[in-house]
């Protein structure tokens, strides 16, 4: 259920305005107070995201509303150049889901399954505006880009304490980023989806950068694709002699005498038995020395 809608710079709603909802809300007020325009920013919402073109990044004139272009949208009485829509929801649990989840026959014996924490609050915020730039600023009044999303969520587990995550990601200024353009010539990635990704500067929560490096320790957000305006993808920027480090500490400590890995630029990565026990006897022979010192 949507419990606060935002709009900012939306026609007549120029100033950034918070609308508490319930379960139960009457939109009352004299002509021209916003009343339409509120619905009218719920409705571009929902026609973008059920839209089947996922590079549409926001779409003014589709099956729900025909609201013209960016121009007729942005408030008169405003100067920025961006319009800004946000919502916060909390999810209805299904119980009977939540239930089936938790628990599955096999064999005529009830196995618990680990559950997952339980989504108390999302919250969604973007922001879109034109190109300037000469007949794209054509193009981008039927089609605006987008200039930043903002999405956080709360999360509860079974033992009641709650864990917050959030994502950042903002339009980046590609032309003046000399050193994003450099991980990218040396990264394995397809040119493609490089390209695409690096138009956006991505940042997360300190919680959601550790998970991703708990596979990659070098791991740092470079870019993202999106669908509409929501992220997709995340391209992260590896160190190629950090991860080939870490796989072969891995196979030192492997209890299985396998030690062949796939290295992070997808070479196959064999190190030799006869080397790992070397290393190990060695490793093993200077701690019982420094023991004893």
């Amino acid at each position: 259920m949507i419990t606060k809608w935002k709009l900012f710079n939306f026609k007549s709603i120029s100033k950034e305005t918070d609308l508490e909802l319930a379960p139960l809300t009457i939109l009352a007020g004299a002509n021209s107070s916003g009343k339409s325009t509120v619905i009218q920013s719920m409705l571009l919402i929902a026609q973008t995201l059920s839209h089947k073109v996922g590079s549409r990044s926001i779409v003014l004139n589709g099956t729900l509303a025909r609201l013209g272009q960016f121009d007729d949208l942005k408030s008169l009485n405003n100067d920025a150049n961006q319009i800004t829509i946000g919502w916060t929801c909390n999810p209805v649990v299904d119980t009977a889901w939540n239930r089936n989840r938790a628990f599955h026959q096999r064999r005529s014996r009830a196995y618990l399954r680990r559950r997952a924490a339980n989504l108390i609050s999302v919250s969604c915020g973007l922001s879109f505006d034109i190109n300037p730039s000469g007949s794209i600023e054509e193009i981008s009044q039927l089609h605006p880009r987008i200039f930043a999303t903002q999405l956080s969520a709360i999360a509860r587990d079974s033992h009641g304490a709650d864990s917050h995550s959030s994502i950042s990601i903002r339009r980046a200024d590609i032309l003046n980023d000399m050193d994003r353009e450099e991980l990218i010539r040396n990264s394995n990635v397809n040119e493609q989806l490089a390209d695409a990704a690096i138009q956006y500067d991505v940042s997360l929560d300190k919680g959601s950068l550790s998970e991703a490096q708990e596979e990659y320790i070098s791991a740092k957000p470079l870019g993202c694709l999106l669908k509409h305006f929501l992220p997709e993808r995340i391209l992260y920027s590896l160190d190629v002699n950090v991860e080939n480090a870490r796989l072969i500490t891995k196979a030192f400590n492997e209890s299985s005498r396998f030690a062949r890995y796939r290295s992070i630029s997808g070479d196959e990565l064999n190190i030799p038995i006869a080397i790992v026990d070397v290393i190990i006897n060695s490793a093993q022979s200077i701690s019982k020395r420094l023991m004893n010192i």
